[in-house]
């Protein structure tokens, strides 16, 4: 899959080396079956659906990022 094998890129380039977990959002493809096995396969560490919570925003800074970024879109009256 081209998306996988852009994070096993990005992992590569600029994690080598380094202790790190995939915490992926809860789009139903990232947990896929596919999805799953190929993490195992490639030995990426990744947080389990059973324990990511869908209503944690401390957990999930982008969400604080986005929200900024609408809120820049939106006030010039962009819709």
């Amino acid at each position: 899959n081209k998306c996988l094998s852009k994070l096993r890129s990005f992992i590569e380039e600029y994690h080598a080396g380094d202790e790190y977990i995939f915490w992926p959002d809860l789009a139903s493809s990232h947990y896929a079956n596919k999805t799953t096995r190929w993490l195992h396969e490639q030995n990426i560490k990744f947080v389990p659906k059973q324990d990511n919570p869908p209503n944690v925003p401390q957990a999930r800074p982008i969400e604080d990022f986005w929200s900024i970024l609408a809120g820049k879109v939106y006030e010039g009256g962009w819709e």
